[in-house]
């Protein structure tokens, strides 16, 4: 259910211009399993997950946060932290985020890592996704020095686990970069 997952597999279709029949797969999925399963099924709330992913990634938001919040209701079941909802509420974060609802999405952010942190510890792929997106949000509410702070710690624990030149270690220097640009402090941001 994790988006880092699901985005991976979503993105091929992206770039092949096929993302139209992704969505489109998974909204004959959903029609034949809500049926049968109902709307309070696991499976279901998957599909609306991928959905989501789907449409954020097309750049559809109002259609991806619908889906991440049908998602949401229904993973909630397994309750408030269970890793799962926690991932569903990072990817609601980027969707709110995308729209510059940042309280909103600073919120859901710090409720995902809490549970992520608690779940999985801080060198957990899933705690810097959280950092880096909560970092993205403090900066672009002029939080500038919890943003570096947050991605500092995104940046170790990506590194620790990718090395220096995987592509999220170079998403967290980029985000450094920008954050330092902000402050007018161009040595850093270099």
């Amino acid at each position: 259910i994790r988006i880092g997952r699901h985005a991976t597999q979503v993105r091929q279709p992206l770039q092949d211009g096929r993302l139209r029949n992704r969505v489109k797969r998974l909204q004959y999925v959903l029609a034949n399993r809500l049926p049968i399963q109902g709307n309070r099924h696991q499976d279901i709330g998957v599909v609306y997950n991928n959905m989501g992913v789907a449409h954020y990634f097309s750049g559809e938001n109002q259609k991806a946060k619908d889906a991440f919040e049908s998602a949401l209701k229904i993973i909630l079941t397994k309750g408030p932290h269970h890793p799962d909802v926690a991932t569903i509420r990072c990817s609601l974060a980027f969707v709110l985020d995308a729209e510059s609802k940042y309280d909103e999405a600073s919120e859901l952010y710090e409720q995902a890592l809490k549970v992520k942190l608690r779940t999985f510890g801080e060198t957990h792929p899933d705690v810097a996704d959280c950092q880096e997106g909560m970092a993205l949000v403090k900066e672009a509410k002029g939080e500038r020095d919890e943003a570096i702070g947050l991605l500092e710690k995104a940046l170790a624990n990506r590194k620790k686990r990718y090395g220096e030149n995987h592509t999220d270690v170079g998403a967290c220097y980029a985000g450094l970069a920008l954050v330092y640009l902000n402050k007018d402090n161009f040595e850093k941001a270099g």
